[in-house]
């Protein structure tokens, strides 16, 4: 898809999220995207070094019982 067309329609649904929702709507919306942004950017591709680091972190814990 191009640019034009995903501005177009983020507007539009920035637009609607507004009229039904409200200010406070618009602004949760915004945040869940920039979440959903960060999960898929940074989140996603290193999610094997994350997982040795959380199992590393239970296997510490573990030893210690």
């Amino acid at each position: 898809m191009s640019k034009e067309i995903v501005g177009g329609l983020t507007g539009c649904a920035a637009i609607i999220v507004w009229l039904q929702f409200g200010f406070g709507g618009l602004l949760l919306a915004l945040l869940g995207g920039i979440v959903g942004l960060l999960v898929a950017r940074y989140l996603v591709p290193n999610w094997p070094a994350i997982a040795q680091w959380l199992t590393a972190g239970k296997n510490l814990f573990d030893k210690e019982r």
